[in-house]
């Protein structure tokens, strides 16, 4: 999300619509758009944008470009949008020039990002692994002490 935002910024906002209760996108110019699902259910959507015809890399979903989005001549593409969930494409990340190459599940904040290094949060189990858990895995954790060091008197 930080190449979208990177890619966007100074840029106007354009094509702004509410789809539905709790779902929207909006473009910024001709470089980047933004669909958006607050809602507890999934919505089909036919979405319309400023965006040059081609395949974007949805850089909401994974860092690896395996979630794509196809914008057709019209500067529209069809997506069903998962609940609270969103989809961000941009101009500089498109299927044929995508370098990402880790895997990423922005809906959980112990799987790693390939945009900014997580550090360590005290108050929280961290993971054990340094990648994704898989479906019916187990996570291991340490529990770090939130409690200062302790201090010597005399």
């Amino acid at each position: 999300m930080i190449g979208f935002h990177n890619a966007v910024n100074g840029t106007d906002v354009t094509n702004w619509k509410a789809y539905d209760t709790n779902v929207l996108g909006f473009g910024r110019g001709d470089v980047g758009y933004l669909a958006l699902n607050n809602s507890a259910d999934d919505s089909k959507q036919t979405f319309q944008t400023s965006l040059p015809a081609g395949e974007y890399c949805n850089v909401y979903a994974t860092g690896d470009c395996s979630a794509t989005v196809t914008v057709k001549d019209d500067g529209t593409f069809d997506a069903t949008l998962a609940k609270n969930s969103a989809i961000a494409i941009y101009a500089g990340a498109t299927k044929d020039s995508w370098t990402g190459t880790t895997k990423s599940d922005p809906s959980d904040p112990d799987c790693p990002s390939t945009t900014r290094p997580r550090r360590p949060r005290p108050t929280r189990a961290a993971p054990s692994t340094t990648s994704c858990p898989t479906a019916g895995s187990r996570r291991t954790s340490t529990t770090v002490s939130t409690a200062g060091p302790s201090r010597a008197t005399s």
